[in-house]
């Protein structure tokens, strides 16, 4: 009985420092944006050196902690960005600490399929969004390279939660399509303002729907092993539909005029 209630004791102790090192990390990166608002280099060294744990085990797994971690490394940084270019919007950037924390503390640590979809789509979402707003300081191929990144790092986020045996390979040919996609919105970047400076390219919409579309059909592909039209229908027309609503109500198409 005392080792029982022993044990709960630490497991106790070790949430409650857990919620206040995520807390201390959130507030930590708000701070030093606030504090640096010209430089935001320590956030992102603040936010690199909590994952210190990728690098405490031996070598040879460097690489495939790396890989498994990138997800949350992309909602790291895209919060150090997108704080850092809510400057003077205080308000927000405390919204966006806020959503930050609740990433940590409650979407990260779950581990069911669902639940990783949901840190897929989020970290591919933010990550564009982020990466989109410093597009015009940046050559098309280092946009196109870091869209082709966070896109690998979603789906392979995705695809880890199944019994899949082309993991990587899947992943690269699919994150090729998203780089095709980020060569065409870098040189036609349409965007909806959000706060501040801060505004959500199409781009970032446009892949969201895509990948759902395609988590849904390879869902069924996986289960059952065929697709009919009827199964692949209904994610096919919300995407087409959404995506002609934004390109027929939402695009101006006379930008270059």
């Amino acid at each position: 009985m005392e080792l029982i209630k022993s044990a709960s004791r630490r497991n106790f102790w070790s949430e409650v420092l857990y919620i206040i090192l995520n807390l201390a990390l959130a507030l930590g990166v708000f701070a030093l944006v606030q504090s640096f608002p010209q430089q935001p280099y320590l956030a992102v060294l603040l936010v690199l050196l909590s994952k210190w744990r990728i690098f405490a085990v031996r070598p040879r797994y460097w690489f495939a902690h790396i890989q498994s971690n990138l997800v949350d490394v992309a909602v790291g940084l895209s919060a150090v960005a997108l704080i850092f270019l809510s400057e003077g919007e205080t308000t927000f950037q405390l919204i966006l600490t806020a959503l930050y924390a609740a990433w940590l503390l409650f979407l990260k640590p779950r581990s069911r399929r669902q639940d990783m979809i949901w840190q897929a789509g989020v970290a591919q979402f933010v990550g564009i969004v982020a990466l989109s707003s410093f597009s015009h300081e940046m050559p098309s191929s280092v946009f196109v390279l870091g869209i082709w990144l966070i896109a690998y790092a979603s789906v392979r986020h995705v695809l880890s939660t199944y019994d899949e045996d082309n993991i990587s390979l899947l992943s690269i040919a699919y994150a090729l399509i998203f780089a095709e996609l980020a060569w065409f919105y870098y040189h036609w970047m349409v965007a909806y303002p959000l706060a501040g400076i801060i505004a959500v390219p199409q781009l970032a919409i446009i892949g969201l729907l895509l990948s759902f579309v395609a988590q849904r059909l390879y869902d069924v592909l996986f289960h059952k092993e065929n697709l009919t039209f009827k199964q692949a229908r209904g994610p096919i027309l919300f995407f087409g539909s959404v995506t002609a609503v934004l390109f027929m109500f939402f695009t101006r198409w006379n930008i270059g005029v």
